[in-house]
């Protein structure tokens, strides 16, 4: 399976006192089912990159990674 690669625009960091929020992409938050209180894995890569991934122990796990996939292929965002 190729990897498909989806460009959600940037956005901007928002300094709320000592911490920094960046606002998520609607379409992939309603895709994964996340939402207030939903854990997400956050990992730097070796390039300073971030990786931003559902967590596990969440209530509600996300569909399937194939599922997902294909969904994008037809075109339909749930």
């Amino acid at each position: 399976m190729k990897p498909i690669v989806l460009n959600f625009g940037f956005r901007k960091l928002q300094k709320v006192r000592h911490s920094y929020l960046l606002p998520m992409p609607v379409d992939w938050i309603r895709t994964i089912h996340a939402g207030k209180g939903y854990k997400l894995r956050i990992e730097m890569m070796e390039d300073c990159s971030l990786r931003i991934t559902p967590g596990s122990g969440n209530r509600q796990e996300p569909q399937n990674p194939e599922a997902y996939h294909q969904s994008i292929e037809r075109g339909y965002m749930p």
